[in-house]
């Protein structure tokens, strides 16, 4: 495992090192069964990727942006009501060339994870209290990666005047999911290389 710090995340630097590197981000796209279009996809865009030596144009918009821009003060609030300072870091990389960016990590063992959502999808976390299945391919993938314990994932919407618009769970390393996740990573990027050298020849 290898911790890059120093570059901010988003820029083309960032990029440039996430560049034909399979992602926590992404994880839920690599366990998609069989030939789905999803998986495909994704294994086309890292493929583009590896040849050209240049990221694939990612999509953005207006609730992404949002999220970007309140993830400091998800953080800060995070800080003050845990009491743990969380550090930034730009990318790790880790077994099998696989790699994460973590909004942070805490102490020794733990890492940190926020969204800052639409209001109706904060409302839906902090009514369930559980960590939204949409996000549990990416924070075990970042458990694996970074061989870490456990992760705080926190949900917060700025414009809730009320408890509800902090919602905080602490995820704890599932060793059976990751396995699988291991298992079926290497063999997208099997598929990946084979496809690679179909490409190349």
């Amino acid at each position: 495992m290898q911790i890059i710090e120093g570059i901010e995340q988003g820029t083309e630097e960032w990029h440039a090192l996430r560049c034909g590197v399979v992602t926590a981000s992404n994880f839920s796209k690599v366990l998609a069964k069989g030939k789905d279009k999803t998986r495909m996809a994704y294994m086309m865009e890292i493929a583009a990727e590896i040849i050209t030596g240049l990221p694939v144009e990612s999509f953005s918009n207006a609730s992404m942006r949002w999220g970007t821009e309140h993830e400091p003060q998800a953080r800060a609030n995070y800080e003050l009501e845990s009491g743990n300072s969380v550090k930034q870091v730009t990318f790790i990389t880790g077994v099998m060339g696989v790699g994460c960016s973590p909004d942070g990590l805490v102490n020794e063992n733990g890492m940190f994870e926020s969204k800052c959502p639409k209001t109706v999808t904060q409302i839906d976390y902090f009514l369930k209290n559980k960590l939204p299945s949409t996000y549990k391919a990416q924070v075990q993938g970042q458990l694996w990666v970074a061989e870490r314990d456990w992760c705080d994932f926190v949900s917060f919407d700025p414009r809730i005047n009320g408890p509800s618009g902090y919602f905080k769970t602490r995820v704890f390393r599932d060793d059976d999911y990751i396995g699988d996740l291991a298992k079926k990573t290497d063999i997208f990027l099997d598929e990946l290389n084979e496809l690679l050298t179909k490409l190349e020849n």
